[in-house]
C-alpha cells in the first residue's frame, strides 16, 4: 500500500490513543499497536485508508457493518471495542493481543510446519463457523489479519471491513492494493457467501504451507511443493479450493470434521505426491482396493472397485463378469458374478464386484447385500463399508448409510470418502 494519509498516524495520537508501531498491512486495512497514555492500556487499531472510501455512502455501511461485527464474541476473533472517523481515515479499536501476524510469520520462516498449519486452520475454522452463524461472511481474509501468539493461539481480524468498502465484494485490484485471496465468483462480482471465505481461506493456507504466496490462479496440489503434507489434509484443501462453490464444503464446520482426519493421520509417514485413487494391499490371493476419490456429492457414488492381485482361470464366471463389468455390460455382469457367487460364496473379490455390478443395474437392495455378504468375510475392510454405504443411501436409508461411514472413517481414518460424505450428509441435515 503506497504511503498516503494513514502514515501520519504513526507520529499522531488518534483520539486517547498514541501510535507506537505498525503490525501488518493489507488490501483493506493496517493494523497498528497502540497505547492510551492517560490509562496506560494497550490496544490494537485497524485503520481504514481514505483512498479507499469510494463513495459517500461508506459511512453509514461502516457504521452498520461495525455495529454487526462488534457484537461478535469468540476468543479466535478480535473483539471490536469502538470505531470512529478522523478525517480521511476510518478506524476500529480491538482489544490488544499480543501476536505477530501471520503475512510476518511466512515472510521470515517461508513454509511452515505441517502441525502449526493445521492448528492456526482448525482456530480460523472456529472464528468463522461463529461469524457465519451469525450472519456475517469475512470477504477479505489476508495473512495480514490473521495474529498468532507465541504460544499458537490466533486471532482473526477485520470482520465487516471489505463489505463497508466494497458492497459488490469485488474488491477490485490495484498494484498498490493487491488482494490475491478472491474466490473465484468474489472475482466475478457475484454474491459471496461463507463458501467464499473457505476459498480464500484456503489460499492462505496453501501459501502457509508452500512458503510462498499464490501465483495468479496457479496453486498446484500442494503435496507436489511441499512432500511433508499427508493426503489428507491436501484432500481438505483441494476441496477448500474448488473453483465452483456448490462443490466446496458448505460450511466451516464441514471443515472442522474433515481436518480431524488430517489430525488424526498427523502422526503418520509424511505424505507424497497420490494419484487421484490410492490402493491399499490386502492379503495375497484376496483382493485390493481402489479408493473412490474424494469430494463425492450426498447423491449416492458409484461403489469402489475390486480388482484381483493374480491370476485366475480366464474362463471362469468370475473372470468373464469383471471383464463384462469393465466393458459396461451389465446385465452379464450380474448374472455371471451371480453364478460365481454362488460358486465361491466367500470370495470378496467376487462379492464386491457384484454389489458394484448391481449397484450399476440400480439394484440397490441387492448392492446392499452383496456388499454386506463380502463384510461377513473381510469386516475390516473400511471401503467395502463406504460401498455399503453409498448403496444404502441409494435406497433412501440415510440412518443407516451415515452408520456405515462413520465405522469406515473409524476403522481408517484415511478413508477420507467415507469422511467427505459424513460432511456432505451433515449439510443436507442442517438445511431441512
Amino acid at each position: 500500500m503506497a504511503e498516503g494519509p494513514v502514515d501520519k498516524l504513526t507520529a499522531h495520537v488518534v483520539q486517547n490513543y498514541q501510535i507506537t508501531g505498525e503490525i501488518s498491512r493489507d488490501a483493506m486495512s493496517r493494523l497498528f499497536q497502540a497505547s492510551s497514555p492517560s490509562l496506560g492500556s494497550a490496544v490494537i487499531i485497524q485503520v481504514i485508508p481514505g483512498e479507499l472510501v469510494r463513495d459517500p455512502e461508506f459511512a453509514d455501511r461502516f457504521q452498520s457493518r461495525m455495529r454487526k461485527a462488534a457484537s461478535l464474541a469468540h476468543r479466535n476473533i478480535l473483539h471490536v471495542n469502538h470505531f470512529s472517523h478522523e478525517e480521511p481515515n476510518y478506524y476500529l479499536v480491538l482489544d490488544y493481543f499480543d501476536g505477530r501476524s501471520l503475512a510476518q510469520m511466512t515472510e521470515e520462516r517461508g513454509r511452515l510446519s505441517v502441525p502449526d498449519v493445521i492448528n492456526y486452520l482448525g482456530q480460523s475454522l472456529e472464528a468463522l463457523d461463529h461469524a457465519h452463524k451469525n450472519g456475517i461472511t469475512h470477504g477479505a481474509l489476508h495473512p495480514g489479519g490473521i495474529l498468532v501468539a507465541e504460544d499458537g493461539e490466533l486471532r482473526l481480524t477485520g470482520f465487516g471491513i471489505a463489505k463497508a468498502i466494497d458492497p459488490q465484494s469485488m474488491l477490485v485490484e490495484t498494484s498498490t492494493n493487491p488482494y490475491p485471496y478472491k474466490s473465484p465468483e468474489q472475482a466475478m462480482g457475484l454474491p459471496v457467501d461463507a463458501r467464499s471465505d473457505l476459498y480464500s481461506l484456503g489460499l492462505i493456507v496453501w501459501q502457509a504451507l508452500a512458503g510462498r504466496p499464490p501465483r495468479g490462479e496457479e496453486t498446484p496440489a500442494i503435496t507436489t511443493v511441499n512432500g511433508e503434507v499427508a493426503p489428507e489434509l491436501e484432500e481438505v484443501l483441494n476441496r477448500m479450493l474448488v473453483s465452483r462453490p456448490r462443490d466446496r464444503f458448505r460450511t466451516a464446520r464441514q471443515v472442522a470434521i474433515a481436518l480431524s482426519g488430517a489430525k488424526r493421520a498427523s502422526g503418520k509417514k509424511p505424505g507424497r505426491p497420490v494419484p487421484e485413487k490410492r490402493v491399499t494391499a490386502a492379503p495375497a490371493g484376496d483382493a485390493v482396493i481402489e479408493r473412490a476419490p474424494a469430494g463425492a456429492e450426498v447423491a449416492a457414488t458409484p461403489p469402489v472397485m475390486l480388482t484381483p492381485t493374480g491370476q485366475t482361470d480366464a474362463a471362469s464366471p468370475a473372470d468373464e463378469g469383471i471383464r463384462a463389468f469393465r466393458e459396461g455390460n451389465i446385465e452379464d455382469a450380474v448374472r455371471l458374478l451371480g453364478q460365481a457367487a454362488e460358486a465361491m460364496p466367500r470370495s470378496v473379490r467376487v462379492l464386491g464386484h457384484l454389489g458394484a455390478a448391481y449397484y450399476a443395474a440400480k439394484r440397490y437392495a441387492d448392492a446392499a447385500q452383496a456388499f454386506s455378504r463380502a463384510l461377513e468375510v473381510r469386516p475390516d475392510l473400511s471401503t467395502l463399508r463406504y460401498d455399503l454405504g453409498n448403496a444404502l443411501l441409494a435406497e433412501g436409508k440415510v440412518a443407516d448409510a451415515r452408520r456405515e461411514f462413520q465405522k469406515a472413517w473409524d476403522q481408517d481414518p484415511r478413508c477420507t470418502a467415507a469422511l467427505l460424505m459424513l460432511v456432505s450428509l451433515e449439510s443436507v441435515s442442517s438445511t431441512l
